[in-house]
């Protein structure tokens, strides 16, 4: 798959840029990971899918991919959005990876990549709610595009199931 490469304005004495995967979670909701806590986007259907029992509703099961086999967790519905839907047969998952530790987040579209500095991240707090906020580096506030959430891949990847 093709994807756009979106940049933010940056000043002209910023010249650290980092690439960030831009991902769709619900109508209203962006999101970005930075692409060094990323392994791979694949389309998984929900038969290759394990369920587990007793398990937190986000947490979707295990998913056996290249031979490695790992937790697959809803990112929307972790994040207090609305669930992937069950009926839908194939979903795309981003594997992200915290050292040598992959997890799946099943997303909803992925919007692209995005160059900007770290200078331009804000504190997430007062801006979204507290439940999500241990998920987030901060966020980027854009008047056109609204919020972009940064999460943060080791926080994700090191949540207790």
């Amino acid at each position: 798959m093709n994807y756009p490469i979106l940049s933010l304005p940056l000043s002209a004495s910023v010249k650290a840029e980092e690439t960030y995967l831009g991902l769709q979670l619900d109508s209203q909701t962006q999101v970005v990971i930075a692409t060094r806590q990323t392994q791979e986007v694949v389309s998984l259907s929900r038969n290759r899918i394990t369920p587990i029992p007793t398990m937190s509703e986000s947490v979707l099961g295990l998913v056996n991919h290249r031979s490695r086999v790992f937790w697959l967790i809803d990112l929307p519905h972790l994040l207090g959005l609305a669930p992937l839907e069950d009926e839908q047969p194939e979903f795309q998952v981003v594997i992200v990876r915290s050292g040598n530790i992959p997890l799946g987040v099943g997303i909803r579209q992925v919007l692209g990549i995005f160059r900007f500095s770290a200078q331009v991240i804000q504190s997430p707090i007062g801006k979204v709610s507290p439940e999500i906020a241990p998920y987030l580096k901060g966020c980027i506030l854009k008047p056109e595009k609204g919020i972009f959430l940064v999460l943060d891949g080791d926080s994700l990847v090191n949540r207790p199931i």
